[in-house]
């Protein structure tokens, strides 16, 4: 289910590559965002998909109570990809998982070929991520999306000095251009500037 940055992009690149897509997600405010993006249905608890039998699952949350519904409603030689880390355990039906033959796997993100192929669909214009721009920082940006619960966009930072680099160049006394300023001996340090006066054999 789409939540923010990255994770919104997900259910529209299954769209794109012909996957039928359906969402399992508690907060019905962001059921609309699903749909536009191509979902076919979203529901508050993954169990309520029983009945169609899903080939795959893919498991963002990691609540262990997802993971367990996942096993129970996918269909018989189906997959459940464990991706979220909600909890670090689960309690799984073990007859589902064995007279199914269901496959668990756990999985840390995709590879290069993964990112590759996300962005040739990007380019292509197949895929257009949701993406909001903002002139005051990435930081101020990314918490007020997080505290509002604002979801599905990714929030960028504008090219150009960070206000956390400029504090922490106030702080230290020196701004970057007077540091650039200093002759190589002071900038290297002590033991630099005795070697350079060193004359000797």
């Amino acid at each position: 289910m789409p939540e923010r940055g990255r994770r919104s992009v997900r259910p529209a690149v299954a769209v794109v590559l012909g996957a039928e897509v359906y969402a399992a997600e508690v907060r019905e405010e962001v059921w609309p965002l699903a749909e536009s993006l191509g979902v076919v249905r979203c529901v508050s608890d993954i169990t309520e998909l029983a009945d169609l039998g899903l080939d795959v699952i893919l498991d963002f949350a990691g609540f262990g109570t997802t993971t367990a519904g996942a096993v129970d409603i996918v269909g018989p030689g189906g997959r459940v990809v464990q991706v979220g880390m909600g909890r670090l355990d689960a309690e799984i039906n073990m007859n589902d998982l064995i007279v199914k033959e269901v496959d668990l796997i756990g999985s840390l993100g995709g590879g290069v070929e993964d990112l590759t192929g996300v962005h040739d669909l990007m380019a292509s214009g197949r895929l257009t991520p949701k993406i909001t721009r903002s002139g005051k920082g990435w930081t101020a940006c990314a918490r007020a999306r997080s505290g509002a619960g604002r979801v599905g966009a990714r929030a960028l930072r504008r090219r150009g000095r960070s206000r956390d680099r400029r504090a922490l160049r106030a702080a230290s006394g020196r701004s970057r251009r007077s540091v650039r300023a200093l002759p190589r001996t002071q900038r290297a340090g002590p033991a630099a500037s005795s070697r350079s006066s060193h004359t000797g054999p």
